[in-house]
């Protein structure tokens, strides 16, 4: 059994398990805001916008409504640097790439019927892919990275950038969830794991395009290094298809009850 690390600051401090508890719940604030409130109350999916805004300024219940899903959006925001750097971390720290790689994989199929019912109340849609497929992604970015590791120099920043010029691409053609932003952070927390300032003040200014996201720059910040014991990370697996199945679920039937 994988022994959690001591902690490595004393006073204020967040351990792995407790940066994800903080990415699930912020998360868990999004996929009620893009799923129960605009699909199933607000039925954002089957409107144009503006048919949408007319609805929501002729009714005051909807108003709110909106109110909410915006604020639960921008709350949600805050998991998006949250998860980019814990996978960075648990790259850094697997004792196997492979095993790794196939449990994001696994859970990115788990996820696929879940996350279309959630974000496009359909079962199955072609419209976009879950941000697990977005991890997947990272992953091999990473691990393509790894191959320059200490090397200096003009080429070897030049294949770093083809690399994640690549990881892009990837994330934009195979339309994944967050995938620009992801892939980004992954690489900036990546290339800047010996340095710490500048990974999180650099971190935060490129999550800046979701207003709240660079907030989460404190809690990376204050994160100690103790790492979860094995046994656990597979709940956090299980959460992600969980949450939005059941999400989904109450969406779909609000949707078909208003």
């Amino acid at each position: 059994m994988t022994r959690e690390r001591e902690p490595q600051r004393r006073g204020m401090a967040l351990s792995g398990r407790q940066l994800k508890i903080l990415g699930c719940l912020t998360m868990l604030c999004f996929t009620i805001a893009a799923s129960v409130l605009r699909n199933g109350v607000l039925r954002a999916n089957q409107f144009g916008s503006a048919e949408l805004l007319v609805r929501i300024e002729a009714d005051p219940h909807l108003t709110i409504m909106a109110a909410w899903a915006s604020v639960l959006q921008l709350i949600g925001s805050l998991s998006i640097p949250v998860f980019a750097f814990l996978l960075v971390e648990g790259f850094c720290h697997t004792s196997s790439l492979r095993r790794y790689l196939l449990a994001i994989l696994a859970c990115a199929v788990a996820s696929e019927v879940p996350y279309d019912l959630a974000m496009y109340g359909r079962p199955w849609s072609l419209e976009g892919q879950s941000a697990m497929l977005t991890c997947a992604v990272c992953l091999l970015m990473l691990r393509g990275l790894r191959e320059f590791d200490g090397k200096r120099g003009a080429p070897a920043w030049l294949m770093r950038l083809v690399v994640l010029l690549a990881a892009l691409l990837w994330t934009g053609l195979l339309r994944c969830a967050f995938g620009p932003i992801t892939i980004l952070l992954a690489a900036i927390y990546y290339l800047l794991r010996d340095r710490k300032l500048e990974r999180i003040l650099l971190g935060s200014a490129a999550s800046a395009f979701y207003i709240t996201a660079p907030l989460t720059g404190f809690a990376l910040w204050i994160y100690s290094g103790a790492r979860d014991a094995i046994r656990n990370k597979y709940l956090f697996y299980a959460f992600y298809p969980a949450h939005l199945l059941l999400l989904g679920i109450i969406a779909y039937i609000l949707a078909r009850t208003a």
